[in-house]
């Protein structure tokens, strides 16, 4: 658990032997760490021994728009100037870097219900693997992008526009067997945002 006491993970090991779990900190504060018995041994005493141990690790190169790294720490897309291009608003985002393993990069944009926004995340899939994830306000996710091939597209366009008014988040993150990668960031809308 986080200093919020929100779980951040757990062991899944099917509990008949020793339990290992990992878990990378990207962002400082305190962590809790529960032990209880398997839900049918909840009656037994179960001696047992915990070892905790730390390694510290180099995150790649930063870019501009950190610490972007948790949902709370989103860069806001609609706080910035787009530009008009013909009957759409474009904001398009340079030089960010996205680290295996390493945190993901979140942003975040203030939409009404009906508005028609595409993200473009740019990369060169040679050069690692990026997926990018979009989710409304309560973490439900509308729309992903993980192909093996260059660049994502996530958009409300094909669904009808925004599902309701509110902020939406968009997570960028390396596929798991990926190596760092940089990547840029277009965001296309129907009006300015």
């Amino acid at each position: 658990y986080n200093d919020a006491f929100v779980e951040v993970g757990k062991s899944t090991s099917s509990g008949t032997g020793a339990e290992d779990y990992s878990y990378d900190v990207y962002v400082d504060g305190i962590y809790y760490v529960v032990v209880e018995p398997k839900s049918g041994d909840a009656e037994d005493i179960i001696d047992y021994h915990l070892d905790i141990s730390k390694e510290t690790f180099t995150l790649c190169d930063t870019d501009p728009y950190e610490p972007n790294d948790i949902e709370e720490q989103a860069t806001v897309l609609s706080d910035m100037q787009f530009t008009q291009v013909g009957n759409d608003w474009v904001l398009e985002l340079t030089g960010f870097m996205i680290c295996n393993p390493g945190p993901f990069d979140w942003f975040a944009v203030d939409l009404l219900q009906g508005d028609m926004v595409t993200f473009d995340v740019l990369f060169a899939n040679a050069d690692g693997d990026i997926d990018a994830h979009l989710y409304d306000s309560t973490g439900t996710q509308l729309d992903y992008g993980s192909s093996t091939s260059d660049n994502e597209t996530l958009d409300f366009v094909d669904h009808g526009g925004a599902p309701a008014d509110g902020r939406y988040y968009l997570r960028v993150k390396m596929y798991s067997s990926s190596t760092d990668s940089v990547y840029d960031l277009k965001v296309t809308a129907d009006r300015a945002l």
